[in-house]
């Protein structure tokens, strides 16, 4: 696997990408990352961070409520390599969407700034 190439599922519930930063580095920005996508870290270990997109209500009733899963593996001193995985659920269903691939391109956007 290339660095800074996102790989997916079809329909964006999971997507992974090797970014050439730490660890810690990896983690600090997908917790920034999390946050710009209206969602709240509910859990976190030294590789895992568990978040739920908050509700929104308007336009499409119930949109938001997704949880997002990160998990982070070190490769190497530099690199580490992160999972994104997108679970909706059955109420509100109709106004929840995939996130992992978006999260995943702004991983690489924010370890390239």
């Amino acid at each position: 696997m290339k660095a800074n190439q996102i790989t997916k599922s079809d329909d964006c519930y999971d997507a992974s990408v090797l970014l050439e930063k730490d660890l810690n580095t990896s983690k600090t920005i997908a917790k920034k990352v999390l946050t710009g996508v209206n969602a709240t870290v509910s859990s976190e270990t030294d590789t895992v961070i568990k978040a739920q997109r908050n509700r929104n209500i308007g336009l499409v009733v119930g949109s938001g409520g997704e949880e997002l899963f990160v998990n982070l593996k070190s490769v190497s001193a530099a690199n580490t390599f992160i999972t994104v995985t997108t679970k909706t659920g059955f109420v509100g269903g109709a106004g929840q969407k995939a996130w992992s691939c978006q999260i995943a391109a702004e991983l690489i956007k924010m370890a390239n700034n």
